[in-house]
């Protein structure tokens, strides 16, 4: 069965005694270990840290020796697994030789040799009756042993002279053996959005093969981008491409679904519509209004953008659409329709055509314009746009010239527009001012 990290620490905190956290007490009759230096280490001849947290009958204990201890050969460290008054299991690292000790026996059940080194990571495992040691992530020895059924897990150091203060265990961790990878929450608040990010937390992920998005019929698979044991990172996925509706509650109407090929977990979630845009669930749906031409029936989902250039939409669950403040015909947006029987997606750009707003006033002139002549070779300026009477913009179309060939140019960024520059050459510009479709 696979790891599952229940407690960590890396003591980067300021030195004290470890059992300040209630993560810790002292072990047996050694001393209460101490924090120096962000890492645990002793002050006496012996030390001990015990976690006081439960874990199960399968447990494993790991750390790593950050700096070796100086001495005598007998100093050694230690992790333990399974430890109670009537037996404990005990990885020792000596100088340059493992053992797994069974307490209180005073029996070596396996040995190796090797020699430590700072930097190595020791791990202490007990499933079932297999109690095996590890350095760095490689198995060195196994033992069988059916005598310590139970307890807890923890540290120890044995140092008979000085220096006391060397030797130090850091990153400590520990846990249970679990038959599969656990799901957590989704995104902090079980809530994913279309086109949003998608971070899935839970243990034993890195064993996860598909994650999928499912209403319980209709799966839609995510695309994993990142994947650790404790986090899965997803693509952004877009709710046209799948199958579903919106869900508003983590009920379990939808829900995030994961396999590792031989189990499966599923977490409930909330599924949102894509920033920058609004649904309604139809209701008393009327087919003269924005669900014209769809089909649509009550339970139906109509989706639009939540404005349109700076106009606010408002959309009703009659499809009726409202647009604050109003604005022009042949304005166009999104609009995408869920049929909600054939469970399908659809979108299209639908045209704004209803009035709105009062009608614009065609293009005329408010006064004659006099245009002045311009000369060669000097800067010219003419601010047309103040006889301009109407609804803006209004632009300026060449009658056969180009003014850009004359070295001059229009602008109809700034009101009042203005013709500007210095001619080049002689001759006479013809020009049409124009407003939409109708020109002066």
């Amino acid at each position: 069965m696979a790891r599952q990290t229940v407690f960590t620490d890396d003591f980067n905190r300021a030195d004290q005694d470890v059992d300040v956290s209630s993560d810790w007490q002292q072990y047996g009759q050694a001393n209460i270990c101490v924090i120096r230096s962000n890492a645990l280490t002793t002050r006496d001849p012996s030390g001990s840290a015990e976690y006081t947290g439960e874990l199960e009958v399968d447990q494993w204990v790991q750390a790593t020796m950050a700096e070796l201890p100086q001495g005598q050969v007998a100093h050694y460290m230690s992790l333990f697994v399974r430890s109670s008054v009537q037996a404990t299991y005990t990885l020792q690292v000596h100088p340059t030789s493992l053992y797994i000790h069974l307490a209180p026996a005073d029996q070596n059940v396996a040995s190796h040799s090797y020699t430590r080194q700072a930097g190595d990571v020791y791990r202490l495992e007990a499933e079932g009756n297999a109690i095996r040691a590890y350095v760095n992530d490689t198995e060195v020895m196994t033992a069988t042993d059916s005598t310590a059924a139970v307890g807890s897990v923890g540290v120890k150091m044995n140092k008979p002279t000085e220096p006391w203060e060397t030797g130090r265990w850091d990153d400590f961790s520990c846990g249970n053996f679990s038959s599969g990878f656990s799901l957590g929450d989704v995104n902090g608040d079980n809530t994913v959005r279309s086109m949003g990010d998608i971070v899935v937390s839970g243990s034993l992920l890195d064993t996860v093969t598909v994650i999928e998005i499912t209403d319980g019929v209709d799966p839609h698979q995510l695309q994993i981008t990142g994947q650790s044991a404790s986090q899965i990172t997803c693509a952004p996925f877009s709710i046209l491409d799948t199958k579903l509706a919106y869900a508003t509650a983590a009920d379990g109407t939808i829900s995030i679904s994961a396999t590792d090929g031989a189990t499966v977990q599923s977490t409930g979630v909330k599924l949102l519509q894509e920033t920058g845009y609004e649904y309604q669930i139809l209701s008393g749906v009327d087919d003269t209004l924005l669900a014209e031409g769809l089909g649509a029936v009550d339970g139906d989902i109509l989706e639009v953008e939540d404005g349109v250039v700076t106009s606010n939409l408002i959309l009703f669950a009659d499809s009726d659409c409202h647009y604050d403040p109003a604005v022009m015909d042949g304005q166009t947006h999104t609009r995408r329709f869920y049929d909600a029987s054939a469970k399908t997606w659809d979108s299209g750009i639908c045209t704004i055509n209803a009035t709105a707003g009062p009608v614009p006033l065609p293009p005329s002139w408010g006064a004659v314009p006099n245009l002045p002549n311009a000369r060669k070779g000097e800067p010219y300026t003419y601010a047309i746009g103040v006889h301009l009477a109407g609804d803006r913009p209004m632009t300026l179309t060449d009658a056969g010239t180009l003014l850009s060939e004359w070295g001059l140019a229009y602008d109809d960024t700034v009101e009042p527009e203005i013709i500007t520059g210095t001619p080049t050459q002689d001759g006479t510009i013809d020009g049409i001012v124009t407003r939409a479709e109708n020109s002066v």
